[in-house]
């Protein structure tokens, strides 16, 4: 059964702190973490999500499976169980972020569109639609976003037309070259300020704290000196 407007209400009212959370540790595009778990978990409303806080189907250990895990997909193997829906999303995050299969995915990090069509191109998903199924999601969890340039909506139609998929396709990796050369999204450099704004103000406030704090240590303890001559 679709989800209903408050089950994505208050799906998009934690997967957004969540989703920012983890871009400023991966500095993966918040944008479409928030996207890909919306598609994955059908806005939390899956069994994998409410059973075992799985928002990604990502898949543990066929032989040594971790506590919790169920039995899913077809062919059946072992999804992963995770003590939070946080966690989830960290957990799915440092995964893409360093799997060497989306490698040519990671130059796109300042760009949404343009990075999940390079780790859609590397064999993450199927769908001939992926991309512009994500892309939906993450305009409705940032509607902010600009329009699709049409060099990557075009991109999409060729990845989406290739019926293999996996990192040895040379035509699809062909595509990520072609993704690179491609203008980039109006203002993406803006998309991913978001997280990095705050974090500005904060580094002042802590490092003047520092410099506050440091300059009494040293105030008393001159005074401290001056006081046992």
């Amino acid at each position: 059964m679709p989800a209903n407007a408050a089950e994505k209400s208050a799906f998009w009212s934690w997967i957004i702190p969540a989703a920012r959370e983890a871009q400023a540790r991966t500095g993966l595009p918040w944008q479409v973490l928030a996207g890909q778990a919306s598609i994955e978990s059908g806005y939390g409303t899956s069994s994998l999500a409410r059973g075992i806080n799985n928002y990604f189907g990502i898949h543990d250990s066929a032989r040594n499976p971790g506590p919790g895990a169920v039995r899913c997909d077809n062919p059946p193997a072992w999804c992963k169980a995770f003590d939070s829906a946080t966690a989830s999303v960290t957990y799915y995050a440092n995964l893409v972020a360093n799997n060497p299969i989306y490698r040519g995915a990671q130059q796109f990090r300042h760009d949404p569109y343009k990075y999940i069509t390079a780790v859609w191109a590397s064999g993450y998903a199927e769908h001939r639609d992926y991309a512009r199924m994500v892309a939906t999601r993450m305009r409705e969890a940032d509607p902010n976003l600009p329009p699709v340039p049409a060099a990557v909506e075009a991109l999409w139609s060729q990845i989406g037309a290739i019926a293999t998929t996996g990192t040895d396709n040379p035509a699809r990796q062909a595509l990520i070259a072609q993704l690179a050369s491609s203008p980039d999204t109006p203002g993406g450099g803006n998309m991913m300020a978001n997280v990095g704004v705050w974090a500005l103000p904060v580094a002042g406030v802590v490092g003047a704290a520092v410099l506050v704090a440091g300059g009494l240590w040293w105030y008393f303890r001159s005074r401290g000196r001056r006081s046992r001559r």
